[in-house]
């Protein structure tokens, strides 16, 4: 345990260094025989890091206005210089680099956005303009907002198979949901290859795993590759900030054959078009606070680390026999490639809200007794673990949403302590 300790600080220190706070921070002393005490001060120092950085990025913030002066030459955190005249105009040239990655034989293109669900409109609304006819959509995902979305779209429906004219096939190869499903490789390569539309475009969002393969092997599977246009979009606060929390920000990256060169040149210019035309850029402080020595591997390291701590959790406490409840997390193979859920659900049966917050309100107690803090919150994605409860939008099922980081500390072992004895002597018995 000490081991996995000394790792998440010196983790934090190069993090602070990449920062260049270290010389601001208190750091933390952590002694071999105090796990609890160990995983508070890692908390803290975790808490430390990202206030120091704000509070920078926001006395820089303070002293730039939306549209400065002739002259005056806005710099980020480092001194670099960022120029734009207009705060809506501004270039992320030098951010989006940091989530970028290449499909053999497609040139690419990242766009930025103000957040997850901005990428996805952006995208939408920029094909809808490349096109000459009406779009026509095809979906298999089950995240709540982007369901929402698409239903308000004129001409939408789910994933199937056989002939059909759709241009754009949107899909999570995860489902959000508590059943631990995955899409149908199978059933999407069977719908894209039967439309008959002469330009399509697949659009897989990543953002429960990262960047995978995912789009570089079904690009192998299309019949008519050359006329498919893909598109990554996630939200980046989950897994391209560390842990930090730092932002909102949604990432859209555009892979167009390269034998389609000049329609190529023509979506770029349409996109920034668009962005630049309806504000959907970054804001200033939004583009600085994401501004520091960041790359694609650190991202994809950052997700499976939290991929390890699902997995192993799940290895001891997925054949636990439960009263009435179940755990579950999504796991499988899409197109060759392994993809895991960042976090598990524990479903119960219950059918109020509040029955589910009493119960995890007794989950915090137990654990604050021992000295653990497991925060309720929404969202996920940071070094620490969390817990909230999730009504599934649709069939209003009820249950506890586990993230447990990406750091492997004393709390992951107590929490399993704890499922095995919710399994052996049912929560009356320990509460």
């Amino acid at each position: 345990m000490f081991k996995e300790q000394k790792k998440e600080f010196m983790e934090l220190v190069e993090l602070s260094q990449k920062l260049e706070l270290l010389d601001v921070l208190n750091l933390p002393e952590l002694k071999s025989n105090e796990y609890v005490s160990n995983d508070r001060k890692l908390i803290d120092f975790n808490e430390e890091i990202r206030t120091a950085w704000l509070e920078k990025v926001g006395r820089l913030h303070a002293s730039y206005d939306k549209s400065p002066y002739e002259g005056e030459i806005p710099k980020d955190a480092f001194g670099r210089s960022i120029g734009y005249t207009y705060e809506a105009l501004l270039d992320d040239k030098l951010l989006k680099n940091n989530y970028s990655y290449d499909i053999t034989d497609y040139n690419s293109s990242t766009f930025l956005y103000p957040n997850g669900m901005a990428s996805i409109k952006g995208t939408i609304d920029a094909i809808s303009v490349l096109l000459d006819e009406e779009i026509d959509i095809q979906f298999d995902l089950e995240y709540f907002e982007s369901n929402i979305y698409l239903n308000t779209l004129s001409k939408t429906e789910r994933l199937r198979r056989g002939p059909n004219k759709s241009n754009i096939f949107i899909f999570e190869p995860i489902n959000y949901d508590f059943y631990g499903s995955l899409v149908k490789s199978d059933d999407l390569i069977n719908a894209i290859n039967n439309s008959s539309a002469k330009l399509k475009f697949v659009i897989v969002d990543s953002t429960m795993h990262n960047k995978t393969e995912i789009l570089e092997q079904l690009s192998k599977k299309i019949k008519d590759y050359k006329d498919t246009v893909f598109v990554d979009v996630r939200s980046g606060l989950k897994f391209d900030e560390d842990g930090l929390e730092l932002s909102n920000l949604g990432i859209a990256e555009w892979f167009v054959h390269k034998s389609q060169e000049s329609f190529f040149n023509k979506l770029e210019k349409i996109l920034k078009n668009y962005r630049n035309i309806t504000g959907a850029n970054l804001s200033y402080i939004s583009y600085v606070s994401l501004l520091y020595t960041h790359s694609i591997y650190d991202s994809i390291n950052y997700s499976h680390g939290v991929f390890n701590t699902v997995k192993e959790f799940m290895d001891i406490t997925g054949n636990l026999n439960f009263k009435n409840s179940k755990i579950k997390s999504s796991k499988g193979d899409f197109m060759g490639i392994k993809i895991y859920s960042p976090f598990l659900f524990f479903t119960m049966n219950i059918s109020e809200e509040k029955e589910c917050m009493d119960f995890i309100h007794r989950i915090q107690a137990y654990l604050s007794k021992e000295g653990y803090f497991l925060p309720l919150r929404n969202s996920w994605g940071f070094r620490f673990p969390s817990i909230e409860p999730i009504t599934h939008y649709k069939t209003r099922e009820i249950a506890i949403k586990l993230y447990l980081g990406k750091y492997r500390g004393s709390l992951f072992d107590e929490l399993i302590d704890l499922f095995k004895k919710i399994s052996s002597q049912g929560d009356t018995g320990i509460f």
